[in-house]
């Protein structure tokens, strides 16, 4: 992806899915103006899945900022442990245990909100 691609801007967040519509397709919409950002098209699927299809879309969209920090926390963490591991002698357990932790407590709550 180029740097162009990231700068892009889009649609506010939170994003929801309503339907089917009459096609069986669902809509993509931003609640605070209700007009469609994207549509999952049934092309002959299953109902069931198409929802599922906009359900994930949903849910990933909508976890992908919570998603990029836990990963940004978690590599400051890491490199955090590893450096001290290779600087000091002696390395304090409590001190690298609590900030691995952090990491640990922030990334279940994440998976959570993405799993739900």
């Amino acid at each position: 992806m180029s740097q162009s691609d990231t700068d892009r801007a889009h649609t506010g967040l939170p994003w929801r899915a309503e339907g089917p519509d009459m096609f069986g397709d669902f809509n993509i919409l931003h609640p605070a103006d209700s007009l469609a950002v994207a549509a999952v098209v049934s092309n002959m699927r299953p109902g069931a899945e198409v929802q599922g299809n906009a359900d994930l879309i949903i849910r990933a969209v909508n976890s992908h900022d919570d998603l990029v920090a836990a990963l940004r926390l978690s590599y400051r963490t890491l490199a955090f442990a590893f450096n001290r591991i290779h600087t000091l002698p002696r390395t304090s357990d409590t001190e690298l245990a609590e900030a691995i932790e952090k990491v640990r407590a922030d990334i279940e709550k994440t998976l959570a909100k993405v799993q739900s």
